[in-house]
């Protein structure tokens, strides 16, 4: 998530920071300049433009800037062994200036060296719970709140929340199962169709192989012979008799007699071989 200000809005605050600029290294390679303010959960650039605000998972890499951080060695080095309150000042400092994990141990030297200090508690996110001290997630839990995703909702918003999302799981998983029930059912209409032109290519073959075993031939018989000739030939009779148009299988011999009127019974006998 991401937010800009106008710079307007932090016109008295970023003249506080140094005017040297960190560099943010985005996850994707790309490079801000600005101060670099580390939270918890997110990481500020804060520009002349304005404020931009990264997650944590959005973010690379952090480039102090050398003079930053020179400068914050030089403070620390003016701190007295027992200045707890100067520790602390110096922590605050940090914080504003963007370097957050530095400051953030800072504090808790603070703590250390002063259990009850107030400032640096509320800076790492304690707070008094019935006379103690205790960290967010404790303190907003003895209000009611449960924690989802980082931040803290009421019992009944958080009830929502989960009810929505089972909802669009279920939403999801329905039309996962719409879509493979569609791939199915088009593989099988698929695997049908070429099932049935598989048939039809069979019966084809049948039917031209059943044609091709028989043959309509043309003869003539002159003197009692069989003459076998082109399929669908009508030959004029010898000069003797009619032609006559039989079946007959391939070779020489026996013929049915279909069409024609011979002169008296033919019996045929095989003719010459061409």
């Amino acid at each position: 998530m991401r937010s800009l200000w106008m710079a307007g809005a932090l016109a008295g605050t970023l003249t506080t920071f140094p005017a040297a600029a960190d560099e943010l290294v985005l996850a994707g390679g790309e490079v801000i300049e600005g101060v670099v303010v580390e939270r918890d959960a997110e990481v500020e650039v804060r520009m002349d433009s304005g404020t931009i605000t990264f997650g944590r998972d959005e973010v690379k890499e952090i480039r102090r800037t050398p003079s930053l951080m020179a400068e914050l060695a030089g403070k620390q080095k003016k701190l007295t062994p027992g200045d707890v309150e100067g520790l602390y000042k110096l922590a605050l400092w940090a914080e504003q200036s963007g370097l957050g994990s530095t400051a953030r141990g800072m504090f808790e030297e603070v703590i250390l060296r002063k259990p009850e200090h107030d400032g640096a508690r509320r800076a790492l996110g304690y707070r008094k719970l019935d006379g103690r001290w205790v960290d967010e997630e404790a303190f907003m839990m003895s209000k009611g709140y449960v924690k989802r995703s980082g931040r803290f909702v009421t019992p009944e918003v958080a009830a929502a929340e989960i009810k929505a999302e089972a909802e669009e799981a279920e939403r999801r998983q329905k039309r996962l199962d719409e879509r493979r029930l569609d791939l199915m059912e088009a593989q099988v209409a698929e695997a049908n169709a070429r099932a049935k032109k598989a048939e039809a290519d069979a019966e084809e073959a049948k039917r031209k192989a059943e044609i091709a075993s028989t043959r309509e031939t043309t003869a003539i018989i002159p003197y009692g012979y069989v003459y076998p000739m082109r399929p669908g030939l009508a030959v004029p009779a010898y000069p003797y008799g009619p032609s006559i148009r039989f079946n007959a299988t391939l070779g020489y011999g026996n013929a049915n007699v279909q069409i024609g009127s011979p002169i008296g019974t033919a019996s045929p006998r095989r003719g010459p071989r061409y």
